[in-house]
């Protein structure tokens, strides 16, 4: 990550699988940035989202497949669409990653939210 609370890759997408969903609270800061076109972006990762402290938390790795969105920001948006998400992600229950994502178009790289702890509650 860099030193700015950006990804280092601010032009991949994001997956969203939780709060900035489309159908979700937190949408609303990043909507007016993302490609209306990808709204609908079904996609998945290696893993399991888990339930920590009342907030969806992904934790990666071979052991299910988590659902999720792909969305992709307005050229020249990437990084003021990515400080708002770092505005609302809550620095106790997520770490930035970059993930290999699956969608109906194949296969791409994305930047998510992971749980630091996700076997534990932020307590």
């Amino acid at each position: 990550m860099s030193s700015n609370n950006l990804p280092d890759k601010s032009e991949l997408p994001f997956f969203a699988y939780g709060l900035f969903k489309p159908d979700q609270l937190a949408y609303w800061c990043i909507k007016d940035f993302v490609d209306e076109n990808e709204t609908d972006s079904k996609a998945w990762t290696e893993g399991v989202i888990l339930e920590r402290d009342g907030l969806p938390i992904l934790k990666p790795g071979p052991e299910g497949s988590a659902p999720g969105v792909l969305l992709t920001f307005h050229e020249g948006c990437e990084e003021e669409a990515y400080s708002n998400i770092a505005a609302l992600e809550s620095k106790y229950q997520y770490r930035r990653e970059t993930l290999p994502i699956e969608h109906s178009a194949g296969s791409i790289t994305a930047n998510a939210l992971a749980g630091k702890r996700p076997d534990r509650g932020s307590l």
